[in-house]
């Protein structure tokens, strides 16, 4: 389907028109984030998306991240619920102002789902790098929805790749791209987060479309970055901390994944349900993991046996026998629950039992 194109600095009528286009013109994920940004324009929710727009919304599936600074994160689920826009399916809380919600909505009985990381500012390891209130005041329209100045997304996205040192070329080209748009104001940024030598580095990088040299010393300029920033911000240092402990311990009691069972007789679909079940909601969570029957303590994960296809072909157990594999079971589901399902469950996994201790009470 031909994409359409508008104006970047369109302005709210036509960045309404536009918003409307782009919702008729597709279906599924990038339909649905059309209509988030809609209902936030409309309730004069102010955002801003971080980066990896420039495909917006046809780029978009239901397994990549939508990173964007909100006025107020823990607002964005009640907003879009009480207009019918979207169901919360899934809310991970990865810092104490920052949700990751995954955003659902039936299209014609599909799913339609994204993934939305808000944010109040900008952190990582116990330092607030900006304030949302820097990329919200400076913000700019690109189609129907805001962007970051081009100097805030650069070194946003400088310091987000150094201090998880990951910077790949695809990375390298689109900080290229940023700094050239606007050097002098570039590099003021830099000099903000970075000794002059790293600055420097950096900027020269940037402009010779070379990132070799940065590449070669992310340990250094990581470890620069994080030292000048905690000397500015000690006690929001210490207080982020703190805060990350609550945030674990409160993960721990309430685990963000989920445990579903699927009961049948042999030849009912389970399978087919199970396919269909792990391919569907899988956006929702971190990952997925199966298990026939039970948690199996003592094997670890592919080890797990095939399903016995004639269990009454074999002889009956004696009464002790008998006795002796039901207090193992007791202890599988029991322990092997504690040590293998349940760290699962706390990590945001989506864990599918085919069958379950349900079985003995059917066909003991």
């Amino acid at each position: 389907m031909p994409e359409t194109k508008f104006p970047d600095s369109a302005t709210n009528s036509n960045n309404g028109s536009a918003m409307s286009a782009y919702s008729t013109q597709y279906t599924g994920s990038p339909a649905l984030f059309c209509q988030v940004i809609e209902t936030l324009q409309q309730e004069n929710h102010q955002l801003c998306i971080l980066h990896g727009y420039k495909h917006y919304p046809e780029g978009i599936c239901a397994t990549s991240d939508i990173d964007a600074i909100s006025e107020a994160p823990d607002q964005v689920p009640h907003i879009l619920a009480s207009r019918g826009t979207a169901k919360v399916v899934q809310v991970l809380q990865h810092e104490a102002p920052a949700f990751s919600y995954t955003l659902y909505r039936d299209d014609e009985g599909k799913p339609a789902l994204i993934l939305l990381d808000v944010s109040l500012d900008y952190r990582r390891n116990g330092r607030v790098f900006f304030t949302g209130e820097e990329f919200l005041q400076a913000r700019k329209s690109f189609k129907f929805f805001q962007i970051p100045a081009t100097e805030l997304e650069f070194a946003y996205y400088v310091i987000k790749k150094i201090a998880k040192a990951d910077l790949q070329k695809a990375h390298e080209q689109r900080l290229s791209e940023l700094y050239r748009e606007a050097p002098e104001r570039c590099r003021a940024q830099l000099k903000r987060f970075f000794p002059a030598a790293g600055a420097a580095l950096i900027a020269e990088a940037g402009q010779n479309r070379d990132w070799q040299s940065v590449r070669d010393q992310i340990p250094d300029l990581r470890q620069s970055l994080l030292n000048k920033v905690r000397k500015a911000n000690l006690l929001n240092v210490c207080g982020y901390w703190v805060s990350e402990v609550r945030r674990l311990v409160k993960r721990i009691l309430q685990p963000t994944g989920l445990m579903i069972v699927v009961l049948g007789a042999d030849g009912s679909g389970k399978s087919t349900v199970i396919t269909r079940v792990r391919k569907d909601l899988a956006p929702a969570f971190r990952q997925t993991h199966y298990i026939h029957l039970r948690p199996r303590l003592g094997k670890t994960t592919g080890q797990d046996e095939a399903p016995v296809l004639d269990p009454h072909g074999q002889p009956p157990r004696s009464w002790l026998t008998s006795v002796i594999k039901l207090i193992y079971f007791v202890l599988d589901y029991g322990v092997g629950y504690l040590i293998k399902v349940y760290p699962k469950l706390v990590r945001s996994t989506f864990v599918i039992f085919d069958r379950y201790y349900h079985d003995l009470l059917v066909d003991s």
